[in-house]
């Protein structure tokens, strides 16, 4: 069980133990913030940009096995994630339209880089999938699944990379081993752990957040952690 603060203090002041505890040693214990108060410095600080506006494409690669509904799905919940924690408006968060309402279109980043400066994003994040599968394991509807990304973002006024610092697109990797409650649930999970492994780096995150079960370390996590 967790005790604040706070009620430590009112009980060293009842006992009469508080001019018994050195004023330094007090003081700091009061003030040092909890693990849960601790933050994880961003890699991009996108959250105290003056101009926040963002452009967001997600494509699957050919052979990835990404289902139709994937893409759009992983786009809302990438703007979900940046509204909420980054606090960009809505109405400054721009999504490529889902490949489904002009399936003949071919895929032209030039192209892409000029309609994220159309409707005037300062940032364009690309998030390509690379690999999904989602794997049914019983008639029950139990499932268990992956979903790997490769994702960048850039600034749309000179192309320059923002984010990640190694400036090649960051690999990061998901996996749910079992879900009991079908196909949605366990694609939410992934969608969900993907969008916060991207935008846990662009806001002074939770230390406790930060980590989650669903992440799995990749090669270029390792490289990285060593630069």
């Amino acid at each position: 069980m967790k005790i604040g603060k706070q009620k430590v203090y009112r009980w060293l002041l009842s006992t009469g133990l508080l001019p018994l505890v050195s004023g330094c040693t007090m003081l700091g214990f009061l003030v040092s913030p909890t693990s849960s108060e601790q933050k994880v410095s961003p890699q991009f600080p996108l959250y105290n940009q003056k101009d926040r506006s963002i452009y967001l494409a997600v494509r699957p690669t050919a052979g990835s096995r990404t289902d139709a509904d994937i893409p759009d799905l992983l786009q809302k919940t990438l703007a979900a994630d940046l509204h909420r924690k980054v606090k960009i408006p809505t109405e400054a968060i721009f999504l490529m339209p889902p490949a489904s309402a002009n399936p003949s279109a071919s895929f032209s980043w030039t192209q892409l880089e000029e309609e994220a400066r159309r409707k005037g994003a300062a940032f364009l994040l690309y998030v390509e999938i690379t690999d999904c599968e989602l794997i049914r394991l019983t008639e029950q509807d139990y499932y268990m699944g992956n979903l790997a990304v490769r994702t960048i973002l850039l600034k749309t006024d000179t192309a320059e990379v923002a984010w990640p610092p190694e400036k090649t697109p960051r690999l990061i990797r998901t996996s749910v081993d079992f879900e009991s409650r079908g196909r949605s649930a366990v694609l939410q999970r992934l969608l969900t752990a993907v969008s916060h492994c991207i935008v846990r780096n662009l806001y002074p995150c939770p230390q406790t957040d930060f980590r989650i079960s669903e992440e799995m370390e990749t090669l270029d996590a390792f490289f990285n952690q060593a630069q």
